[in-house]
């Protein structure tokens, strides 16, 4: 703005950069209206204000001052803020005599230690000499009003001179809070030389409002240095000089930018960097410049990025023309040749040291000769004058010359050096893939273990291993698969094995976890009775054998019979009662005693030999027939017995059973164990019966895996890892499941995917999972690498937040925030959320030991407040974080003010008498008397005495002392007193009381007395009573409290009761007498199951029970309210299921609104493909309802049984439609394919997995029912 002060070169002065002067309001641009005076060329400024001619001198004493002008700016708070002060500027600067400048404030609102002064000075712009001296750069008292400081400059020139005058450096700081206001003045006195006939004596000041803002950056942007350009004919290209007077040394480096325009629009290669040290230097020609080209350069002071912040680039930028490379031959020095390399490690590279660069210096320039075969890579420039040669082919070590070439524009001497160079055999990598021991838990002892290798090793010895438990005997094997032949296994269970590298190789890993047996101690039981069943009319069929305990895997196989000719010992089977067993007996013809011995049970040392009387009934001869019995071994299908009289021949049915995982290759004969196919015929010319049975082949089905770990990384321990078959797998226990660095505790899951539990974190990192594959199944690569995390973070607990004033009724002040261990806290980490409205703001926090005590600001109201931590410091893991307290906030009571007390000498040691006749009895009846002293301001104690008459005897040195007595009763008067030769003054002060009534209740609860205006804070406790539940408090006006509710004041004073509410225990019904209101909580003792209207508790130790309880084997869920749930409830991301009585279903199917459920073991409901025993279901992936007839998973289709659910492997299966589809034997519909039948007819599935009819498929004849005829057959 061009406003009359620029026009004549008044004084200017900059704050943080802002001109102040453009800051003053003009209300006419083209008038010059300003602060409603105009202005002329007649009369200048200073005439305007004070009456004077233009050009006259001013009188300090007398003359009013210009102003102030008041301007308000922004400062952030804690950050520098510069100021700069020029008087003169321009082509219009004046020329004076004198000049004085000062600049008041307040030291309340500045920082410790500000102002500064960097450099303080009078510095000349214009660069002509100035003979005037600093009067004054201190800080001195200040007289003036609402300044307690001054800080005066004041310069006295030679000889008059238009020349500037500047003060730099000078800062402030200010610490008050964000939102806080304080004003600084700042004035300018000057003479002007008495011949200059347009200056203008004046007297300017302003006052400067600064507003206290959030700092904006914690940063001081530097300015921007000085720089010079010139052709450089010495050197070629161009050469710069820095200068930096300006940032006093704070620059931590300087950086040049080239621009090949004036403009400074296209920037030419990369900035070049200047350290404080060097000033000066050479930009060489290339990266952009060429010589004969003029650039333009500016140039930036580099902050540290913390204090300071960079300089904008210089303005305006300087200019020079790129010189041509000066042509001279430049000596170099070969200094050293280096090659790396080892006996361990074969030469790879060269490293050339020369004195300086080298352009033009290339591989081609350099010749490798003294060890044959080494050929040269390329070369690469390290740093000044040091390359790097890359070499290959090296077969031996030796000693090997380089010899370089000669470059135009340099002397290279001497221009040859030798080195050794290294040749190493290469070390072969080796992955140790397993290591399994042979052995039964419990039934056997480890021999060997297995171990594999990836690559073979050709020196590999027992010596190379080592093991826990056991004891290695000798090593076998070749090819990469060895066998240890081990001994004096001491346990079962997990040991190490560990393996050292022999020379040449590198195993990895060095360890494996292997599972050693020990066969287990016998057991010792005892035979104690045989009895056979039977008679003289009926065969004996069985013998029941009574041991003194249950026998583990006790067979037929282990019984012996003697004593009777051609008994045949049938099944065995468990009886009712310990140790009770049947077996079944025949192939006898005649009865007798029959002796029983049994011995060879794995595991027991059974003694005990008892004999048993059969008998034996001779029937009539059957009609002679001989029968064949199907045993399917493990497999499903129909195949009843067939008989057939002796040499007649039975026909083995078409039909194939099936085996899920297994192949049918035919039947087995008892008698000659030869094999039969489907449709073979069976005879036989003795009455027997013989047994066909079928013979399976395991298929092995190949699966993969891919695994992954919850957990965050230092954050949170590592719980479960999920691991994710190609394909479902069944038969999975956590001990096929082998993981280091953590312990494996439980699996869940089922079909593709399995949740391993995991505890025992130990390290932060990579871990390996090993599986083993279950029977019937193979994995390719058992092992994957897993990242766990493990928390490492301190755990601290916020226990309570308390405020203080509950009590005693005052308002709250501080806040107490308790924490179980010690954790560092500012200010800054304290949220507070007003709940209430209550005003409440975060002011000081201090610590004390493991808490913290924070000071409210601004409260207006009580009301709850939320406290909780934010941005909790690294390194740390909170808990019980966000905790809600009740505040409360007392106003001013309503009683009167006094002006003042009576205060007059005491003598030492004298005794006043203070009695209730200084209070008027006629129109006072007071209630509380308090009586007190004081001295100075200084509190002598708590209340002298608080009774209607006491005496008091000051044992003091003579002071002056006001004695005071408070009576509190229910009128708004004051009157003034006197007792003695003490004036004393009476404040009645208006208050209401609250009185408890315990309603048949017990404990300690004292009246409460508060000033009118100010609410009551109940403070939570409760009283007891034996057998009833206190469930809060109700006033005289029917309103109900909880036990920490808030009482508003009334109007007027009166006093108030409180009656306690009661709920009998086990009952709804609340009262005076047993109940009433419905607030807080009970503290009688509650314990076992209650019935209330809303529904179930359960209280363990008085108190409500929350989520998952075993209460007598039963497992049940209480929500947050403490309330028993049935039915389906989600938690924590699973499903569960209980029934009406709240029991969780557990490891069972059960039903719910006509449908079928799954509840795993551990009562999640099951989702998914579900494997039970043999058989596959399909439950909803969403609800878990079990699922039936076609199903789609994926890509593929499957048919689940439309009666039970179960999966349909290797079986037609029809839709709606009457179309009929084939499932595989693993349930999959299949496509474009041929299927046998058992009666041998051939079908084809079509493209759509349907069976095709009427249609030629390959050049056959399909018929209406599907079956192929011929290739030319269409009947």
């Amino acid at each position: 703005m061009d406003n009359f002060f620029k026009e004549y070169g008044e004084s200017t002065s900059t704050f943080n950069g802002i001109d102040l002067l453009s800051l003053i309001p003009v209300r006419d641009e083209v008038n010059q209206h300003f602060n409603e005076y105009y202005v002329t060329n007649d009369c200048d400024l200073h005439c305007v204000y004070n009456g004077d001619g233009a050009g006259q001198d001013f009188n300090v004493e007398e003359d009013i001052p210009a102003g102030p002008y008041k301007i308000d700016l922004d400062i952030e708070k804690g950050q520098d803020y510069p100021i700069n002060i020029s008087v003169g500027t321009g082509d219009k600067a004046i020329e004076y005599e004198q000049i004085k400048i000062h600049f008041f404030f307040n030291t309340n609102d500045i920082s410790d230690g500000y102002p500064i002064f960097d450099v303080p000075e009078v510095s000349n712009v214009s660069g002509a000499d100035i003979d005037g001296t600093l009067v004054s750069g201190q800080i001195s008292p200040s007289k003036e009003p609402n300044y307690n400081k001054v800080i005066n400059y004041g310069v006295i020139s030679r000889a008059a001179s238009k020349d500037a005058l500047d003060i730099k450096g000078f800062k402030i700081k200010t610490d008050k809070n964000v939102g806080d206001t304080f004003t600084v003045r700042l004035d300018f006195i000057k003479s002007v030389d008495s011949k200059d006939t347009e200056g203008i004596n004046a007297i300017q000041y302003f006052d400067i409002t600064f507003h206290v803002i959030e700092p904006t950056s914690t940063t001081t942007q530097l300015q921007a240095p000085t720089l010079t350009l010139e052709s450089d004919a010495d050197n070629g290209g161009l050469k710069y000089t820095v200068e930096d007077t300006v940032n006093n040394d704070k620059a931590s480096s300087y950086a040049i930018d080239l621009f090949s325009d004036a403009d400074c629009n296209t920037k030419v290669g990369n900035s070049i960097n200047v350290s404080k040290e060097v000033m000066n230097g050479n930009i060489p020609l290339g990266n952009g410049i060429t010589a004969g080209n003029t650039y333009y350069a500016k140039v930036k002071a580099v902050g540290d990025g913390v204090a300071y912040s960079d300089s904008p680039l210089s303005t305006p930028a300087v200019s020079a023309a790129a010189a041509n490379e000066p042509v001279v031959v430049k000596n170099i020095s070969f200094t050293a040749l280096i090659a790396n390399g080892s006996s361990t490690e074969t030469t790879s590279e060269l490293t050339f040291t020369f004195s300086d660069d080298i352009d033009g210096l290339t591989a081609d320039k350099i010749t490798l000769s003294g060890v044959n075969g080494v050929t040269k890579g390329s070369l690469t420039e390290e740093s000044k004058g040091v390359y790097k040669l890359a070499i290959n082919n090296v077969s031996v070590s030796g000693t090997l010359k380089a010899t370089v070439a000669s470059i135009d524009g340099y002397s290279i001497k001497p221009n040859e050096k030798t080195v050794s160079i290294y040749y190493a055999a290469p070390i072969t990598n080796v992955v140790w893939s397993s290591a399994t021991a042979d052995g039964e838990a419990n039934k056997t002892t480890s021999t060997k273990i297995d171990v594999v290798f990836d690559t073979p090793i050709t020196n590999l010895t027992k010596e190379n291993f080592s093991i826990e438990n056991a004891q290695i005997d000798s090593l076998s094997g070749s090819n990469g698969n060895y066998s240890l032949a081990i001994s004096n296994v001491t346990t079962q269970g997990e040991a190490t094995l560990t393996v050292t590298s022999p020379s040449g190789y590198s195993i990895s890993p060095t360890s494996q976890k292997v599972t050693l047996h020990k066969k287990a101690d016998l057991i010792n039981a005892a035979l104690t009775n045989v009895t056979a069943d039977g008679d003289s009319t009926h065969t004996s069929t069985q013998l029941t054998l009574t041991f003194d305990q249950d026998i583990t895997g006790l067979s037929a196989d282990y019984i012996t019979l003697t004593g009777i000719n051609n008994i045949v010992k049938g099944s065995l089977s468990k009886a009712e009662g310990t140790g009770v067993y049947t077996l079944a007996i025949s192939g006898f013809t005649t009865g007798g005693t029959v002796n029983v011995s049994v011995s060879g049970v794995e595991g027991y040392n059974i003694t005990g030999n008892h004999s048993a009387v059969i008998h034996h009934y001779t029937e009539p001869a059957p009609v002679q027939q001989f029968t064949i019995h199907y045993d399917l071994a493990g497999g499903t299908g129909s195949y009843p017995d067939q008989k057939a009289a002796l040499n007649a021949e039975i026909t083995i049915p078409n039909t194939v059973p099936v085996k899920s995982g297994y192949t049918f290759t035919g039947w087995k004969l008892s008698t000659d164990s030869s094999i039969k196919q489907p449709g073979a015929k069976v005879t036989s010319s003795e009455s027997k019966t013989i047994t066909l049975t079928a013979q399976w082949t395991k298929d092995d089905i190949a699966v993969s895996f891919e695994v992954f770990a919850n957990g965050t990384a230092n954050i949170s321990d590592t719980t479960q890892v999920t691991v994710t078959f190609d394909q479902p797998v069944i038969g999975l226990t956590k001990d096929n499941f082998s993981l280091t660095n953590a312990t494996v505790t439980e699996i869940s899951g089922s079909g593709k995917t399995y949740i391993l539990k995991i505890s025992n974190v130990t390290t932060e990192g990579s871990a390996t999972l090993t599986v083993t594959a279950p029977s019937g199944y193979t994995i390719a690569s058992n092992s994957k690498l897993v990242t766990l995390h493990k928390d490492t973070r301190v755990p601290v607990s916020l226990t309570a937040v308390e405020a203080d004033g509950i009590k005693n009724q005052a308002s709250t002040s501080t806040i107490t925030l308790k924490f179980d261990s010690l954790i560092a806290l500012t200010a800054a980490n304290i949220k507070i959320t007003d709940l209430d409205g209550t005003g409440a703001a975060i002011g000081n926090l201090r610590t004390q030991e493991n808490n913290y005590e924070l000071t409210l600001n601004n409260l207006k109201k009580s009301g709850r407040i939320k406290i909780e931590i934010i941005n909790v410091p690294a390194g740390y893991v909170l808990s019980g974080n966000g905790k809600e307290v009740n505040i409360l906030y007392v106003t001013d009571s309503k009683k009167p003010e006094t002006s003042a007390f009576y205060d007059q000498v005491i003598d030492n040691g004298a005794s006043y008498e203070l009695t209730s006749n200084v209070i008027n009895a006629d129109e006072y009846t007071a209630i509380i008397y308090q009586w007190f002293a004081s001295s100075d301001r200084i509190s002598l104690g708590d209340s002298v005495c608080n009774t209607a008459d006491c005496s008091v005897t000051l044992n003091d040195e003579t002071k002056y002392y006001t004695l005071k007595v408070t009576v509190t009763e229910g009128d708004n008067k004051a009157t003034e007193y006197t007792a003695g030769k003490v004036k004393v003054t009476a404040n009645a002060e208006a208050k209401y009381v609250v009185n408890f009534e315990l309603n048949g209740g017990t404990g300690q609860f004292t009246s409460i007395s508060q000033s009118l205006g100010s609410e009551i804070l109940l403070n939570g406790e409760e009283p007891q009573r034996k057998n009833y539940i206190f469930t809060g408090w109700k006033g005289d006006d029917g309103i109900s409290y909880a036990k920490n509710g808030t009482i508003k004041s009334p109007e007027t004073s009166k006093t108030y009761t409180l009656t306690a509410q009661w709920k009998a225990e086990g009952s709804g019904n609340t009262g005076g007498g047993t109940g009433g209101g419905s607030f807080g909580g009970g503290s009688s003792k509650n314990e076992g199951w209650k019935e209330e209207k809303d529904g179930t508790y359960y209280y363990e130790n008085g108190k409500l029970v929350t989520g998952f309880k075993e209460i007598e084997a039963k497992t049940y869920y209480f929500n947050n309210e403490g309330k028993m749930v049935t039915g389906f409830n989600d938690i924590n991301s699973k499903t569960y299921y209980f029934d009406q009585k709240g029991v969780m279903k557990k490891a069972s199917w059960f039903e719910e609104s006509r449908k079928r459920y799954y509840a795993y073991a551990d009562g999640v409901i099951a989702k998914g493909w579900l494997p039970i025993e043999n058989d596959w279901y399909y439950m909803h992936p969403t609800d878990g309802h079990l699922m039936k007839d076609w199903i789609r998973d994926g890509n593929d289709w499957y048919f689940m049984g439309p009666e039970d659910g179960k999966l349909w492997r290797q079986h037609w299966a029809p839709d709606n439609s009457g179309n009929w589809y084939y499932v595989d034997l693993d349930g999959k519909m299949i496509y474009n394919t041929w299927i046998p039948s058992h009666s041998g007819y051939w079908y084809y599935i079509g493209s759509d997995g349907k069976m095709v009819s009427n249609a030629m498929v390959e050049g056959c004849w399909i018929n209406s029912l599907g079956i192929y005829q011929s290739p030319s057959y269409q009947g």
